[in-house]
């Protein structure tokens, strides 16, 4: 993952500052983003690969919530941000994970994925009450080669498709993988009800939402460089002027603003 180091810098610029600068950097990746979803959009529709799907629909939701992220920083729920920016990373951290396996396995993901989310509905609809039969069909269609237990015998375990966060922390691969899963901890504090993390929205809410946008960029920086590689390199150009220009815009000296 591209390091953003400027913390030497940073400790001379007022929080405002700060924030302007991570919300121009993302704009300038969310540009190529734009462009490489369009891309995707059209290899979609050419390949219909259980995993190229899948690819297609987390990366258009990572962008998603980039999009709310910056949203609430213009709202007084800013400090909120820091459920969408660990939600990117949980997708960030499975993209990783998937595009290193084979295309066998890819497409064994996406039915796990696609399964569990049918059983879970599945049995709320029988716990509740309600008609069950249209899931289990669906069910049944996803997993054409009887690949899984069926929908009443199956459990969470049988489906589960990713290693455990800590796990695909350790085995991204990224250079900075070792710090990773303490930020996904620091990301969780206030989703998990963590007691400091709740006081923080009384007294933090600038610096809580930039920290979690700054963490943002560096996400949507990956995200960027594995979607450039699924399109075949086909803007890579693009993609390293994108990110030139971020750092850029982070470490320009203060006093040139």
């Amino acid at each position: 993952m591209e390091k953003l180091e400027f913390r030497n810098l940073w400790s001379k610029i007022p929080e405002k500052q700060k924030k302007i600068r991570v919300e121009r950097a993302y704009n300038v990746l969310r540009k190529e983003a734009k462009l490489q979803l369009d891309l995707l959009k059209k290899d979609k529709s050419r390949r219909e690969s259980w995993a190229d799907f899948y690819f297609f629909r987390v990366v258009q939701s990572f962008w998603t919530d980039g999009d709310f992220a910056i949203s609430l920083g213009k709202k007084k729920w800013k400090f909120y941000a820091v459920y969408p920016a660990r939600t990117m990373m949980e997708k960030m951290l499975k993209l990783l994970y998937f595009v290193n396996q084979s295309l066998g396995e890819r497409d064994k993901i996406t039915k796990k994925e696609f399964l569990r989310t049918y059983m879970r509905i599945y049995l709320f609809e029988k716990k509740d009450g309600g008609m069950t039969e249209s899931y289990e069909e669906r069910y049944k269609e996803i997993d054409d080669k009887n690949e899984f237990p069926k929908i009443n015998d199956v459990s969470e375990k049988d489906l589960k498709a990713f290693k455990d966060y800590s796990i695909l922390c350790s085995k991204s691969g990224l250079k900075d993988a070792d710090d990773l899963y303490f930020d996904y901890r620091c990301l969780s504090g206030l989703p998990h009800g963590d007691l400091i993390a709740l006081e923080s929205i009384r007294f933090q809410k600038l610096e809580e939402y930039r920290r979690s946008i700054t963490l943002i960029v560096r996400f949507c920086i990956e995200v960027l460089k594995l979607t450039d590689s699924h399109l075949f390199k086909t803007i890579r150009k693009n993609i390293k002027d994108a990110i030139d220009k971020t750092q850029e815009i982070i470490e320009k000296p203060f006093n040139t603003e």
